[in-house]
């Protein structure tokens, strides 16, 4: 199963959506100004992401996956 790193996962997201503020712990929200769609993110940096997972974020989010 094909996977993504985490930190490539959220480089993207922060370039294409805003950074809701108040994230505790290892998740990040994130909303798109274009549809004010949101997503919470997991942030752990030792695991990779499967592609599936990465597939529902930028469905939940309404963007496209570009890479």
């Amino acid at each position: 199963m094909p996977t993504y790193k985490t930190r490539r996962v959220l480089r993207d997201l922060e370039s294409k959506c805003e950074v809701v503020p108040n994230n505790n712990g290892s998740h990040q929200k994130f909303r798109n100004p274009m549809t004010g769609q949101t997503a919470i993110v997991p942030a752990h940096f030792g695991q990779d992401m499967p592609q599936y997972f990465v597939k529902n974020i930028y469905r939940q989010l309404g963007s496209k996956l570009d890479y």
